[in-house]
């Protein structure tokens, strides 16, 4: 047998100290691997999930160093990773079939082949700098679910995840591209095409140049010759609060929801009721429909809220 195990052997009578195996147990993506459930475990696994097997055994005090940490970081990345433990002290042949020459020994294993892994006691530096080169990145993540919301046409839910990805890494393309597709939905055309704007000619795909696309007719559309009579009426007579306020209800219609806010705003300024209270309602109204995480939103409604306190 492989020099390693053989050590294990010579440690078998001797007295196994104590460690916290509960502890590592606990860790609800933790499972104990064996001959029996190993192919099992590796075909369970989704197509994006990371097999961590870890070869221990109880009497090698490496072990016990290293099993805890094991078990604390990848309970960090519960979704992604699972963490197989084999006790080498019940199940050799395993070991033996994986070609382990020494304990502990870990293995990072994806779709059934061995991407990664380190035989010998590792620290919990160590062991993240392993992980880290195969685990998905947080922005990945996120952008993963904002494009399944993007494809059922919900924007709203997508636009937070993409902007917390991108404020992970503003540099990816496919990050700005999915948050100005989100924009554009949600009627925030400026912020769309600065986005847009910033994307260098090398990267202009074909879903770059749909946005583009999406961007000008939106653009248009925003510029009807109805909301042009009433910024016009608007510029005449800045007082009116029945033309004001139907500038801002134009404005919204054609998802300028900035400029609807700063005109409903000033209007409940001069007085609370204006519009038969229907200015209130208005503002509240698209308040309501901006995305989480919007700054509109918050800025808006302190402002509204200051009004009435």
């Amino acid at each position: 047998m492989v020099s390693g195990l053989n050590q294990y052997h010579a440690l078998v009578g001797y007295k196994c100290m104590e460690r916290p195996v509960e502890q590592v147990m606990s860790a609800p993506n933790t499972i104990e691997i064996s001959v029996a459930n190993f192919q099992q475990t590796i075909q369970q696994l989704t197509p994006d999930q990371l097999l961590l097997v870890e070869f221990w055994a109880p009497e090698m005090e490496a072990c016990q160093a290293m099993s805890p940490i094991l078990a604390k970081v990848a309970a960090e990345h519960s979704h992604a990773l699972v963490l197989g433990r084999v006790n080498c002290a019940a199940d050799q042949q395993l070991a033996m079939q994986c070609g382990v020459r020494s304990l502990p020994t870990v293995m990072l294993i994806k779709e059934g082949k061995m991407l990664d892994g380190f035989d010998g006691g590792a620290d919990e530096m160590q062991i993240r700098a392993l992980l880290d080169k195969h685990l998905p990145k947080e922005q990945d993540q996120l952008l993963a679910q904002a494009r399944e919301h993007l494809q059922q046409q919900q924007a709203g839910d997508a636009y937070p995840l993409l902007k917390r990805a991108i404020e992970l890494d503003s540099s990816r393309v496919d990050i700005k591209l999915a948050l100005s597709d989100a924009l554009l939905a949600l009627g925030k055309l400026a912020d769309a095409e600065s986005l847009l704007r910033s994307i260098g000619m090398a990267d202009q795909d074909g879903y770059y140049q749909s946005l583009m696309a999406q961007l000008e007719l939106k653009q248009q559309a925003a510029q009807s010759p109805e909301l042009k009579q009433l910024e016009e009426q608007h510029a005449a007579s800045p007082d009116d609060p029945q033309v004001s306020f139907r500038l801002a209800v134009q404005y919204q219609a054609a998802n300028r929801s900035e400029e609807a806010l700063a005109l409903l705003l000033s209007l409940l300024k001069k007085d609370l009721n204006a519009a038969d209270g229907d200015a209130k309602a208005a503002l509240l109204d698209i308040l309501a429909t901006l995305p989480q995480g919007d700054p509109l939103a918050g800025t808006y409604r302190r402002q509204f809220y200051s009004l009435l306190y």
